[in-house]
């Protein structure tokens, strides 16, 4: 009588299970979403969305991208390489765009009987992050898909993260200004390089050169709100520092004044006493607001090139993110267990 050794015995129950998962997943039909260019952090929201609601409904899932949406200095496509999403995970090369629908409408795809030799190609557009889904999805919503952890952990951006968080000899403190397009400077403080004929009460945005009257009508309140001053910063900052046995190191990070200066270059060039003035120097006379921050902390990254995986990597390593707009940090850092603690100022 022929004997059977239980390990044997669980190899090939795990082959005849791994196989039969292989079969189940074949026979599901596909779908794959081509991107809303977007923000980086939006455009991960949309791959998370995207690939729990494929799970749920029993699909196969990935992703396309055909727009090149160059953020700072790097592409989306640089992006999802260094995170490892790649075509082996998460990312599809073909896309057929005579042939999708929006993904507002991934709910009618799910009625009836699926073939499973299907492929169903949806865009998401602005509408679709307010799609009414599965109440047990809204929650799944908030929690980073397994399958974009996987790529992360896997990337040559989490190994080196876990390097630089390991390495450091003290608690670091990120402060994280947002500036961008949200960018607010007084024509009073760079007075050096503006006209005299502009009022030195008009504040300068990538919106237009408006009085503060003016300014409160023609630009939304959700906008303005982003905008926080250096003062609130600084003041959080002494804050924790006062109320901790700590001593930390700070890092600060801001994209600048680089929008702003393009802007105003572009499409105010009549403020500026020299008309053949160069978008360096406007953006490094504007960059005169970060002056008092800068002499408390040890360190700083500000600006729009070669700048992006440094502030992420400085964020993303550290114990407390002070930030206004951290969400685009809290997206690439959800579920790998970093323990940072995100404040507003």
């Amino acid at each position: 009588m022929p004997h059977h050794f239980a390990s044997d015995t669980k190899s090939r129950n795990w082959s005849v299970d791994f196989l039969k998962n292989r079969l189940h997943q074949k026979l599901k039909p596909r779908a794959i979403l081509a991107l809303n260019p977007a923000g980086f952090g939006d455009m991960l929201r949309q791959i998370n969305k995207f690939l729990w609601v494929c799970d749920f409904y029993g699909y196969r899932s990935k992703v396309f991208f055909d727009d090149i949406n160059e953020r700072n200095e790097i592409t989306v496509s640089e992006f999802f390489d260094k995170l490892n999403i790649t075509n082996d995970n998460l990312l599809s090369d073909y896309f057929d765009f005579n042939n999708c629908v929006s993904f507002t409408r991934f709910l009618e795809k799910t009625k009836g009987g699926k073939n499973p030799f299907s492929t169903f190609y949806f865009r998401f557009d602005p509408w679709s992050y307010n799609t009414a889904f599965n109440p047990e999805l809204q929650e799944n919503f908030q929690i980073q898909h397994p399958r974009i952890l996987d790529a992360i952990k896997n990337s040559e951006f989490y190994a080196e993260l876990i390097r630089i968080k390991e390495a450091k000899p003290k608690p670091k403190i990120c402060v994280h200004v947002r500036r961008g397009d949200t960018a607010r400077v007084q024509a009073a403080d760079v007075k050096s390089i503006i006209n005299d004929t502009v009022s030195p009460d008009k504040f300068l945005l990538t919106q237009g050169v408006f009085l503060p009257y003016w300014m409160e009508k023609k630009v939304s309140p959700d906008f303005l709100k982003r905008f926080k001053p250096i003062a609130d910063y600084q003041a959080k900052l002494k804050e924790i520092k006062n109320n901790s046995p700590h001593e930390y190191e700070v890092i600060l990070v801001s994209d600048g004044m680089t929008k702003l200066a393009q802007s105003l270059k572009e499409n105010y060039n009549y403020i500026f006493k020299d008309c053949e003035i160069c978008v360096l120097e406007i953006e490094n006379t504007l960059n005169v607001e970060f002056d008092p921050l800068l002499k408390e902390v040890d360190e700083y990254w500000i600006g729009e090139k070669r700048t992006f995986w440094k502030s992420i990597m400085n964020a993303a390593s550290s114990d407390i993110v002070i930030s206004n707009s951290p969400a685009f940090v809290k997206q690439v850092t959800k579920g790998l267990n970093l323990d940072i603690q995100f404040v507003k100022p």
